[in-house]
């Protein structure tokens, strides 16, 4: 039977006597920076004893609250840490964020911190789970605050500083999009750049027509294009890709991605038609696709060398070419797959990217039967693509191989049909 807490428990802890669970904890958090076992060990060990007496008397007071959901914790931690980050993915894939979200505060509230299990599972969130772009932004959020991700002296950063560095980068897009959204939601029209970026589809064009850009928001627009590249690894995909063409037009200064030069005209070896005839919202479209793919690799191929150690000394899975390039000719080989997401229809260029050796050009095209914007390979391995707008019905695709030779046009239906 534990003892029951004291007074002095609650000054050992530094915080006053309370029935708020999280406050013990972060008490507790707080006193252990200055109170650690290497420090400290007499310390330590009172410290731990006081936290556990009120713990354990607040969650007996407590005893009515919901059980974690039936997961069985194993007593080892991997296999506990295993455990959570499996049943929270499961939550996730249903898209409840908010019971992902709930149940996984209550399940680390229930092992003290400092613990071989909750240590376990941190390390394998850090791994697995906080730099997934699908991850929602408030389940990263209570992540980040539960763990204290923001210390740059704290355990996350001590055990692999690389790989904390990467989560310091999510956490400072992640506070980016945040001030976005707070600036819009304040309909100040000093901020209205904010306003049109986080703005619906379709939205930012009628705001536009109404009211175009002083000079001052376009160099507002030029600072927080500059924000997202940036940024662009986590959080482009939660962008409009027309609103975001949109508002490149509307500013003067040479584009965040341009066309490609017109492609040969078809020749003995074949390649794409030139001169081709698109309304202007057709060329908005495939300007938005740019934006949203080019960019979207590009910058994933340098956040990937920044984060990933193994990545920066050259890590490329791609097939070697010879091995590629008849898959590549293959009709039954997908160039690009498409997946269901909480956030919408994903668009992944895994599929052509691991025969990125066989290639010597890739161009797309959104709504358009000839493709005719030139995609940049990445060197080496990383995650590539982009949510999908709406109003992109098909993808177009379309290859120079190594030899010249120009592939037949593929094309892949997106929302078209849906």
């Amino acid at each position: 039977m534990t003892d029951a807490p004291t007074a002095h428990d609650w000054t050992t802890l530094g915080i006053v006597p309370t029935v708020d669970l999280d406050a013990v904890r972060r008490g507790y958090r707080e006193r252990l920076r200055s109170t650690g076992p290497e420090r400290d060990p007499e310390g330590f060990q009172a410290l731990r004893q006081a936290y556990e007496r009120l713990l354990a008397h607040l969650e007996h007071a407590q005893a009515g609250a919901p059980a974690d959901g039936g997961t069985a914790w194993a007593e080892d931690a991997a296999d506990a840490a295993r455990a959570f980050v499996d049943r929270l993915g499961a939550l996730r894939a249903t898209g409840d964020g908010d019971a992902a979200r709930a149940w996984a505060a209550q399940a680390l509230g229930r092992h003290l911190p400092g613990s071989a299990a909750l240590d376990a599972i941190e390390d394998l969130l850090l791994d697995e789970v906080a730099l997934d772009t699908r991850l929602s932004p408030p389940l990263f959020r209570m992540l980040a605050a539960r763990f204290d991700w923001h210390d740059i002296q704290g355990r996350a950063a001590r055990m692999d500083a690389e790989r904390h560095a990467a989560v310091l980068d999510r956490i400072a897009a992640e506070e980016w999009m945040q001030g976005l959204h707070d600036a819009a939601a304040s309909g100040d029209r000093a901020v209205r750049v904010a306003a049109l970026l986080v703005a619906p589809p379709g939205r930012a064009a009628a705001l536009l027509s109404a009211a175009p850009l002083d000079a001052d928001e376009r160099q507002q627009v030029r600072r927080q294009f500059e924000a997202l590249l940036a940024h662009a690894y986590f959080v482009l995909t939660r962008f409009d890709g027309a609103t975001l063409a949109l508002l490149r037009e509307a500013v003067e200064g040479p584009p965040l991605v341009a066309d490609a030069p017109p492609a040969p005209a078809p020749g003995p070896a074949g390649g794409p038609a030139i001169g081709m005839s698109l309304s202007p919202r057709r060329r908005l479209l495939v300007r938005a696709v740019a934006v949203v793919a080019a960019v979207g690799a590009v910058a994933g191929q340098l956040w990937w060398k920044q984060s990933r150690p193994e990545a920066a000394r050259g890590t490329d899975t791609s097939l070697a070419e010879e091995v590629a390039t008849p898959l590549l000719k293959d009709p039954r080989t997908p160039w690009l797959a498409l997946r269901e997401e909480p956030a919408g229809l994903y668009v992944d260029w895994a599929p052509v990217m691991r025969l990125r050796r066989a290639v010597a050009e890739l161009r797309i095209g959104a709504n358009v039967e000839e493709p005719a914007t030139a995609m940049p390979l990445p060197a080496l391995d990383a995650p590539i693509g982009f949510v999908a707008p709406r109003d992109i019905l098909f993808l177009t695709m379309r290859v120079r191989y190594q030899d010249g030779t120009w592939s037949e046009v593929r094309r892949y239906p997106v929302w078209e049909g849906r």
